[in-house]
Protein backbone atom coordinates (compact mmCIF):
# COMPACT_ATOMS: atom_id res chain seq x y z
CA UNK A 1 0.00 0.00 0.00
CA UNK A 2 1.39 3.37 -1.03
CA UNK A 3 -0.58 6.57 -0.64
CA UNK A 4 0.15 10.19 -1.48
CA UNK A 5 -1.40 12.46 1.16
CA UNK A 6 -1.68 16.21 0.62
CA UNK A 7 -2.75 16.93 4.17
CA UNK A 8 -1.20 14.46 6.57
CA UNK A 9 -1.39 16.69 9.63
CA UNK A 10 -4.25 14.68 11.19
CA UNK A 11 -2.44 11.36 10.78
CA UNK A 12 0.90 12.40 12.23
CA UNK A 13 1.53 11.16 15.77
CA UNK A 14 3.11 14.49 16.69
CA UNK A 15 2.47 18.21 16.44
CA UNK A 16 4.51 19.54 13.54
CA UNK A 17 4.63 23.04 14.99
CA UNK A 18 6.26 21.75 18.17
CA UNK A 19 8.46 19.14 16.51
CA UNK A 20 11.64 21.18 16.21
CA UNK A 21 11.18 22.65 19.69
CA UNK A 22 10.92 19.12 21.08
CA UNK A 23 14.41 18.31 19.82
CA UNK A 24 15.90 21.04 22.01
CA UNK A 25 13.72 20.79 25.10
CA UNK A 26 13.96 18.30 27.93
CA UNK A 27 10.46 16.87 27.53
CA UNK A 28 9.02 13.47 28.33
CA UNK A 29 9.66 10.77 25.74
CA UNK A 30 7.21 10.92 22.84
CA UNK A 31 4.87 8.08 21.94
CA UNK A 32 6.27 8.06 18.42
CA UNK A 33 9.64 7.45 16.84
CA UNK A 34 11.34 9.64 14.29
CA UNK A 35 14.52 9.21 12.31
CA UNK A 36 16.33 11.87 10.33
CA UNK A 37 19.10 11.06 7.85
CA UNK A 38 21.10 14.06 6.73
CA UNK A 39 24.26 14.66 4.77
CA UNK A 40 25.99 18.02 4.84
CA UNK A 41 26.64 18.76 1.16
CA UNK A 42 29.63 20.89 2.10
CA UNK A 43 31.33 17.94 3.83
CA UNK A 44 33.83 16.58 1.29
CA UNK A 45 34.99 13.73 3.54
CA UNK A 46 32.12 11.39 2.68
CA UNK A 47 30.31 10.89 -0.59
CA UNK A 48 26.60 10.24 -0.92
CA UNK A 49 27.35 6.64 -1.92
CA UNK A 50 29.50 6.11 1.19
CA UNK A 51 26.84 7.74 3.36
CA UNK A 52 24.12 5.42 2.06
CA UNK A 53 26.31 2.32 2.28
CA UNK A 54 27.16 3.09 5.91
CA UNK A 55 23.59 3.76 6.95
CA UNK A 56 21.71 1.16 4.89
CA UNK A 57 21.98 -1.70 7.41
CA UNK A 58 21.31 0.65 10.32
CA UNK A 59 18.20 2.01 8.58
CA UNK A 60 16.84 -1.49 7.85
CA UNK A 61 17.48 -2.52 11.45
CA UNK A 62 15.62 0.53 12.83
CA UNK A 63 12.64 -0.03 10.55
CA UNK A 64 12.49 -3.75 11.33
CA UNK A 65 12.86 -3.18 15.08
CA UNK A 66 10.23 -0.44 15.35
CA UNK A 67 7.74 -1.87 12.85
CA UNK A 68 4.53 -3.00 14.49
CA UNK A 69 2.52 -3.43 11.32
CA UNK A 70 1.38 0.19 11.25
CA UNK A 71 1.94 2.58 8.38
CA UNK A 72 5.11 4.59 7.87
CA UNK A 73 4.63 8.28 7.13
CA UNK A 74 7.46 9.88 5.17
CA UNK A 75 7.36 13.67 5.16
CA UNK A 76 9.52 16.75 5.57
CA UNK A 77 10.24 17.86 9.13
CA UNK A 78 7.82 20.63 9.96
CA UNK A 79 6.49 21.93 6.65
CA UNK A 80 5.64 20.41 3.30
CA UNK A 81 8.08 21.15 0.51
CA UNK A 82 8.28 20.01 -3.11
CA UNK A 83 9.50 16.42 -3.16
CA UNK A 84 11.73 17.00 -6.16
CA UNK A 85 12.78 20.64 -6.51
CA UNK A 86 15.16 19.72 -9.34
CA UNK A 87 15.58 17.33 -12.25
CA UNK A 88 18.69 15.55 -10.94
CA UNK A 89 19.28 11.89 -11.74
CA UNK A 90 18.60 10.61 -8.24
CA UNK A 91 15.91 8.76 -6.30
CA UNK A 92 14.96 7.00 -9.51
CA UNK A 93 12.58 4.48 -7.95
CA UNK A 94 10.60 7.16 -6.11
CA UNK A 95 10.58 9.43 -9.17
CA UNK A 96 9.22 6.50 -11.19
CA UNK A 97 6.59 5.84 -8.50
CA UNK A 98 5.47 9.48 -8.79
CA UNK A 99 5.27 9.27 -12.59
CA UNK A 100 3.36 5.98 -12.55
CA UNK A 101 0.78 7.50 -10.23
CA UNK A 102 0.51 10.81 -12.11
CA UNK A 103 1.98 12.76 -9.18
CA UNK A 104 3.94 15.90 -10.16
CA UNK A 105 7.48 16.47 -8.86
CA UNK A 106 6.10 19.54 -7.09
CA UNK A 107 3.86 17.38 -4.87
CA UNK A 108 3.79 18.69 -1.31
CA UNK A 109 2.69 16.22 1.29
CA UNK A 110 3.58 12.81 2.66
CA UNK A 111 4.01 9.30 1.37
CA UNK A 112 2.35 6.51 3.32
CA UNK A 113 4.20 3.20 3.13
CA UNK A 114 4.02 -0.30 4.54
CA UNK A 115 7.31 -1.63 5.92
CA UNK A 116 8.10 -3.58 2.75
CA UNK A 117 7.35 -0.60 0.50
CA UNK A 118 9.38 1.73 2.72
CA UNK A 119 12.41 -0.55 2.49
CA UNK A 120 11.90 -1.01 -1.25
CA UNK A 121 11.74 2.71 -2.03
CA UNK A 122 14.33 3.90 0.49
CA UNK A 123 17.27 2.93 -1.68
CA UNK A 124 18.36 4.94 -4.69
CA UNK A 125 18.70 2.45 -7.55
CA UNK A 126 21.79 4.21 -8.88
CA UNK A 127 23.75 3.22 -5.80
Amino acid sequence: MIEFKNNVQRELPYDRLQYIEFLYDDLDSPKWHGVSFQLNKEDKEISLIEFIERYQDWFKNIISTLDNGSIWIVNHDKSDLDWFPNEENNLTSIRTLFKQNGIPNTFKGALIFTKSDLLKFSKDERI
